[in-house]
């Protein structure tokens, strides 16, 4: 291609290779045709209902335990040739994870909606707003309040679901203004803490959409407060890399998604 081009791709050394100005440009080209043959490959499979291949998603604990078991059931019984494998994790990792190619879709969280401004490597849809609500074991006296105030919210141990993700650090930061919030434990086991809560001891925090198919909220084992003295938001959103090609398999399930939503 070099020969062909009249141009050099690739500086080479005994320590590797990286590629030249010319090259860079070259690379995301030839990605570019590759892309298309995969969409003509895809939209032929698609057709015959045959789809193949694997579909890698990253997604915060949120999205996992509301919105994705119904829509990989309903992807799957669609097409079954096609394996799809979750990560769960927060929304830093998983835009990490989106940029260097690791996943094809990534399903994210957060309270501030110009926190993708700076990330112009990425495509950003919003699937869902919900407002953040405290989650207390129905055997808490705290069960019976019909609202709760911040003041009440930081005399309270906080069990953590998710320590160092985006909705955990932004109640974190408003509770500060009224001392200091008593940690009651630090772990990344979201299942233990919730089992915890249900026993009537400290408060969590959750949004809308995480409650809608969770078991400990469905079975009453933990209720919902709204938060009376604070409007905390988080949006639910999807991103990819603009420069990768959206597989018709990823595109499909996204179609997926939106009519689980509905």
């Amino acid at each position: 291609m070099e020969i062909e081009l009249g141009k050099k791709i690739f500086y080479r050394s005994r320590v590797g290779t990286r590629p030249t100005e010319d090259g860079k440009e070259i690379i995301l080209k030839a990605k570019e045709i590759l892309n298309k043959v995969e969409e003509l490959k895809e939209s032929s499979n698609l057709k015959s209902e045959k789809l193949t291949g694997t579909l890698s998603i990253s997604s915060v604990p949120g999205i996992c335990t509301s919105l994705l078991p119904k829509t990989i059931v309903d992807y799957k019984n669609r097409f079954p040739g096609i394996s799809i494998k979750i990560f769960e994790n927060g929304t830093p990792q998983i835009i990490e994870d989106i940029t260097t190619e690791k996943h094809h879709l990534g399903f994210v969280a957060f309270t501030d909606k110009g926190y993708f401004k700076e990330h112009t490597e990425l495509f950003y849809k919003e699937l869902a707003d919900c407002k953040v609500m405290v989650c207390v074991g129905r055997k808490s006296p705290l069960s019976a309040k019909n609202s709760i105030t911040l003041e009440e919210i930081i005399k309270e141990p906080i069990v953590p679901f998710k320590p160092g993700y985006q909705m955990y650090l932004g109640i974190l930061e408003l509770l500060r203004k009224y001392g200091q919030p008593n940690i009651l434990y630090s772990s990344t086991n979201s299942i233990m803490g919730k089992q915890i809560m249900a026993e009537g001891i400290g408060v969590g925090f959750c949004s809308g959409l995480t409650i809608k198919n969770d078991p400990f909220f469905t079975s009453g084992k933990l209720i919902a407060i709204p938060i009376s003295n604070a409007d905390i938001k988080l949006s639910y959103g999807y991103i990819r890399l603009k420069k990768r090609h959206l597989s018709t398999a990823a595109k499909e399930f996204l179609r997926v998604v939106g009519d689980n939503l509905i």
